[in-house]
């Protein structure tokens, strides 16, 4: 097998995924034993912190608490108070987040979201990897939908219940439907289009403003006091928001 620390990581995540729908308690050394079925005495020895890192960062995901500390909030940015923000996390201005999503940044990397981004209900963002999430500007990210890429651009829209796996790099506007699930290290190209049976780049350029446009409208009606959906009629936010400005 080729020894790189990404066929190690890509291991331990499988490993500890398989053990969880299995329902069996995360232990190291099973976990270790297996690794060196596949791997050298040795490159363990060298890369053994990663394992140990993913072992803490899924006990951190499996079982999240708020911690605010290191998480930054720009200017107009609202947030739900339901919503669990753990590690080096930030939201630029304008973005929306509604009620128990989850922000996960358990590695040395942080998640750098953009401006006017909107977050509907359940929504998972994690990064337990030593490089930054780069999440761009004017993105809908549909109900329940889970983020795992490393980075993410435009002017996107992923669907209800959509999964971005581990190392996915979506680029511009872009739209997934509902209950997709892109694998791991997926490139996913400017207007790229994901449905059942479809992944490829289409010819979206019309759609771009129209995106835009739903955004701006979207974004209107829950930050809108006179609107019926405005966010505030029905949620409390992050206290935070409005005293820590990045």
């Amino acid at each position: 097998m080729n020894e790189s620390p990404k066929d190690l990581i890509k291991f331990v995540r499988n490993e500890i995924q398989t053990l969880q729908r299995n329902d069996v308690k995360l232990q190291y050394l099973p976990i270790k034993n297996k690794i060196l079925d596949l791997f050298t005495e040795t490159y363990f020895e060298q890369h053994k912190h990663i394992v140990s890192q993913l072992l803490e960062s899924h006990s951190a995901i499996a079982n999240p608490i708020t911690n605010l500390d290191s998480a930054t909030f720009s200017p107009g940015c609202m947030i739900c108070d339901n919503v669990i923000i753990t590690g080096n996390v930030s939201f630029g201005s304008g973005t929306i987040v509604q009620p128990c999503s989850k922000f996960l940044a358990t590695g040395k990397g942080s998640i750098v979201i953009g401006a006017d981004n909107i977050f509907e209900e359940q929504c998972i963002v994690i990064n337990d990897s030593d490089q930054d999430m780069i999440i761009g500007s004017f993105n809908l990210f549909q109900v329940g939908c889970q983020i795992r890429a490393s980075s993410v651009g435009n002017g996107n829209k992923i669907g209800v219940r959509s999964t971005l796996g581990w190392g996915v790099q979506m680029k511009n506007h872009g739209l997934i439907v509902a209950m997709q699930n892109v694998p791991d290290d997926a490139i996913l190209q400017d207007h790229c289009l994901v449905t059942p049976t479809e992944n490829h780049a289409a010819n979206r350029s019309d759609n771009v403003a129209l995106h835009q446009q739903q955004m701006i409208d979207y974004l209107t009606a829950l930050k809108s006091p006179s609107s019926r959906t405005c966010l505030l009629n029905f949620h409390k936010l992050h206290k935070i928001v409005s005293k820590k400005e990045m």
